[in-house]
């Protein structure tokens, strides 16, 4: 079985509208290192786009579970930075599971719960489940 997570900054609009894209540049480079700080060993870690990164990693590589690990990257992201003038961004994070890990429908799948998360109020995880396709 393979994790799929999605996870979506909220905020960062306004940190390019406020702070101009240098700063959130910065501010991206520093997020995929917080992500790789908490990753398990051998995870695959992309950014897919403007404030949306994908981490990929078979399921029981971590000793932590999938919401566990969520919840450490969203409290990781969610830390002002200080050499960023305190920035603060939050993080949504979609989660999918699958034994049969074809990579397309692990990406909508944890699409369809990283909105449910969003809808849910924003820095928080959610799961695929049946009811959200």
């Amino acid at each position: 079985p393979f994790v799929a997570m999605l996870i979506d900054l909220d905020g960062f609009k306004s940190v390019n509208d406020t702070y101009g894209h240098t700063i959130g540049d910065d501010l991206l480079v520093k997020v995929a290192r917080r992500i790789e700080a908490h990753a398990p060993q051998g995870a695959t870690i992309a950014r897919i786009g403007g404030d949306e990164f994908v981490l990929l990693f078979p399921a029981g590589s971590s000793p932590h579970s999938a919401g566990e690990l969520a919840s450490a990257i969203i409290a990781a992201i969610a830390n002002p930075d200080p050499e960023l003038n305190s920035v603060r961004v939050g993080a949504s994070i979609g989660i999918y599971q699958s034994d049969r890990p074809r990579l397309t429908e692990m990406l909508l799948k944890a699409d369809f719960a990283l909105y449910a998360a969003k809808r849910g109020g924003r820095n928080e995880y959610c799961r695929f489940d049946t009811e959200l396709d």
